[in-house]
């Protein structure tokens, strides 16, 4: 469960437009996710994506801002 301090470090950094990296333990479950569905079916570049996202914090990061900006774009053609 997430506790208070945590919705007020998520909340700003929100306002803040800072990147907070995921929780370890769901990182390193999405890790284990990925490496059984490459043991099961082979790799794939979205199994490859998804081992390269968990394993590397810069990666997520330039993630988060490409996702921003993509928000970002939407919103300012659509003046939202």
């Amino acid at each position: 469960m997430v506790e208070h301090r945590d919705l007020y470090r998520y909340a700003k950094a929100r306002r803040d437009n800072e990147f907070i990296d995921y929780d370890s333990k769901d990182i390193a479950a999405k890790l284990k996710q990925a490496k059984e569905f490459e043991a099961k079916y082979g790799a794939n570049d979205t199994s490859r994506g998804w081992i390269k996202w968990c394993t590397d914090i810069n990666y997520r990061k330039r993630e988060w801002q490409w996702r921003q900006n993509i928000a970002k774009w939407h919103a300012n053609k659509n003046k939202i």
